[in-house]
């Protein structure tokens, strides 16, 4: 009954009040164990193989936790439930599958090798384990044999364990064991110690050719014998090493360069390619001795000299008195620090231009590639001639020839080529450098040093 209280307004009764509450307790307990609720999940999966003998019998293990708790079940491949086989197989409460030791005549295939695995199983879901493979070996006798083995003195022989095929699957060598008491096993890796011995056979060789000696060892030993060194008769001592380099001799020469009169002209000291490697071009002289080197070329000359870090000697601006001088190269081995001198005395020929001539490259080696490091340089040198003398520009014609880190390449002049005025051209970062400077108006000199990692196609 419904009572008004004072002052007007109505009140509902106290035990309504407290159902209401009860009900949304109810409702909020049942939403919280629907939250709560997990799917059964492995904590102990049963492995994928077991394998046991009758005289030991074997346990396996399945075990499962969700909310609610779930059930485990053994089922077959086929996917029927499994029960206790009395003496044979017993399923327990926790879960685990047991196989008890049994003997020989109890053996029944459809219990000792049977493909099992673990269902668990609740209300919120079920999950299967991996294939169990269960295989029971009943167990017997057998007896192992070593035959005789003939062979001839000074050789290697191998004695053989000869295991019946019945067990052969589960039974190994542990180790050996000779009449007088002396255990060989397989861990301790033993070696029989065999006498050899290692022969040089004589090598025929032309004078001034490279031979190669060999220390042949018989091949019953080969395996655990390496070459420590190298004795000489003399009683010098060679150890392996990778740091030996044999020396070869070698002959740099220099080859005649046709250049026409104004243009500019390139000598290459030309190394052998077996040993090029390992030699660089050390300093150029000049019949007169004068000397030019690649550190400090151009400084304290007239400029019209520049060794390239390639090797090769730039002269510009060549005129008929260029035609009689004569140059050498030296060369240096990196590794042993030989110094050789060119046995040719590399010259220009300058010819005179009849007419015009269009730019052209003296040989065809129009196109090379071009290798740096990272912040490393390396030098173009453009040796086109040409006459009336042509004037260069650097351009680039499609993205694809240059490859960089950045966008465009970067090009940086060599100064002290125009009138004895220090010209410098800016690097500039365009598609198309015009080879003029823009403020002094000087043509900038024909060669450009290319900074950045990249590689000229």
């Amino acid at each position: 009954m419904w009572r008004e209280p004072p002052g007007g307004g109505c009140q509902a009764p106290t035990y309504i009040i407290a159902m209401i509450l009860l009900v949304l307790l109810a409702l909020t307990n049942v939403a919280t164990a629907e939250d709560e609720s997990m799917g059964p999940v492995f904590v102990k999966e049963p492995p994928n193989r077991v394998d046991f003998s009758n005289g030991t019998g074997a346990v396996v293990e399945c075990q499962a936790r969700g909310n609610p708790q779930p059930d485990i079940i053994w089922v077959r491949g086929d996917g029927t439930a499994v029960g206790d086989v009395p003496g044979l197989r017993q399923v327990l409460p926790n879960g685990n599958l047991v196989f008890p030791p049994f003997r020989a005549e109890d053996y029944r295939q459809e219990v000792h090798a049977q493909i099992y695995s673990c269902l668990a199983r609740s209300p919120a879901g079920s999950v299967h384990s991996r294939d169990v493979n269960v295989r029971a070996v009943v167990h017997q006798y057998y007896q192992s044999e070593v035959n005789n083995e003939y062979v001839i003195r000074g050789n290697a022989a191998i004695l053989k364990c000869s295991i019946p095929s019945f067990v052969a699957e589960f039974v190994q060598v542990v180790g050996w064991q000779d009449d007088q008491g002396n255990s060989f096993k397989p861990e301790e890796g033993n070696v029989v110690t065999q006498y050899y011995e290692a022969e040089v056979v004589s090598e025929y060789v032309i004078r001034g050719n490279a031979a190669i000696l060999k220390c042949t060892i018989p091949s019953f030993v080969a395996e655990f014998v390496s070459v420590e060194s190298w004795v000489g008769s003399d009683g010098s001592t060679f150890r392996p090493s990778n740091d030996y380099v044999v020396a070869q001799p070698y002959q740099p020469e220099i080859m005649t360069e046709y250049v026409i009169r104004g243009n500019s002209a390139i000598l290459k000291c030309s190394i052998p390619s077996y040993i090029a490697e390992f030699v660089i071009v050390e300093a150029w002289i000049r019949e007169d001795g004068e000397i030019y080197v690649p550190e400090d070329s151009a400084i304290g000359q007239d400029g019209k000299y520049l060794v390239l870090p390639s090797g090769e000697l730039h002269i510009r601006d060549v005129g008929p008195e260029d035609g009689y001088k004569t140059y050498q190269c030296r060369t240096k081995h990196r590794l042993t620090g030989e110094t050789r001198l060119s046995a040719t005395k590399g010259r220009l020929v300058i010819t005179e231009p009849v007419g015009s001539v269009r730019p052209k490259f003296p040989t065809i080696d129009d196109t090379r590639g071009f290798r740096t490091i990272k912040d490393g340089s390396v030098t173009l040198a453009c040796s086109a001639q040409g006459f009336p003398v042509p004037v260069h520009k650097t351009c680039r014609k499609h993205p694809s020839e240059i490859s960089v880190v950045t966008r465009f390449a970067d090009f940086q002049s060599v100064p002290r080529w125009c009138d004895d005025v220090a010209v410098s051209c800016p690097r500039v970062s365009c598609s198309i450098a015009q080879n003029r400077h823009p403020v002094l108006d000087h043509n900038c000199p024909d060669r450009a040093t290319f900074k950045g990692s990249a590689q000229l196609r």
